[in-house]
């Protein structure tokens, strides 16, 4: 399964987020086909090992030049070649801390709708603009509106891009407000087909945390996790710098 990562500038510790997932899924992964990084490509990244497809921002709207990239990554590479189309879509700050594979990664959602509305007053206003932009691309559409962003890894195909209609959702997704959420839109199209499983997603995030011990605790027995919070802020980067010390191939 070839791997996709979308990096964009700004990273609050020089994409070192980036850096341990790559060693996480050297040490971990299981049918990891190729590695990908499309967008701002950090200069520790291995060019030999990693396909990269430099894309600069277009705008400062995340999702429009998530979406930008990703189709970058379509149109300049043969990702997915070797897996009928899919590849998998990662988060750059999703680290693997078990075997994982990656062949049979499941689509989670959140068991609950895109939302229809928002709050004047929600600190989290831009973001979930974009949910509620995706949701009325998708009802315009007579397509499901289900909350798939959950800041997970997700698989994706090459066969939608070629698509017309979804082509057009594409197009159009550029000019609603904060864009739409790349994730909602391809899936939602997607699941009709009846061999895509979904399940409902078990929060693997992690907060803030006062103790190390507090945050071992909440580490051991997952698969994988990610942060919610800036990473230099809890114990995460001292965990990744001591169970990911070594240099993998992905890296110069």
């Amino acid at each position: 399964m070839d791997i996709l990562y979308i990096i964009g500038r700004g990273s609050k510790w020089n994409n070192k987020e980036l850096l341990y997932s790559l060693r996480s899924i050297a040490k971990n992964g299981i049918n990891v086909g190729r590695v990908f990084v499309a967008g701002y490509i950090p200069p520790f990244v291995n060019r030999k090992e990693v396909i990269c497809v430099p894309v600069e921002d277009k705008t400062d709207t995340k999702h429009y030049n998530i979406l930008h990239a990703i189709e970058e990554a379509v149109e300049r590479t043969d990702i997915g070649c070797n897996d009928n189309g899919d590849f998998l879509y990662s988060s750059d700050d999703h680290f693997y801390i078990k075997p994982t594979d990656f062949a049979q990664y499941p689509f989670y959602w959140r068991g609950a709708d895109l939302p229809a509305n928002l709050s004047p007053d929600d600190k989290h206003k831009k973001y979930h603009t974009t949910l509620i932009s995706t949701r009325k691309l998708l009802e315009a559409y007579d397509l499901p509106f289900y909350h798939f962003a959950w800041h997970g890894n997700t698989h994706f195909t090459t066969r939608l891009w070629n698509d017309e209609v979804f082509k057009r959702m594409r197009r159009l997704s550029y000019i609603m407000p904060e864009g739409c959420e790349p994730t909602c839109l391809m899936l939602n199209y997607w699941i009709t087909r009846d061999d895509v499983q979904m399940k409902v997603r078990s929060d693997i995030k992690l907060g803030m945390y006062e103790t190390r011990a507090t945050f071992q605790t909440k580490v051991e027995g997952r698969e994988v996790f990610s942060s919610v919070d800036n990473i230099q802020c809890s114990y995460m980067a001292e965990y990744l710098q001591t169970n990911f010390p070594d240099k993998c191939k992905y890296e110069v």
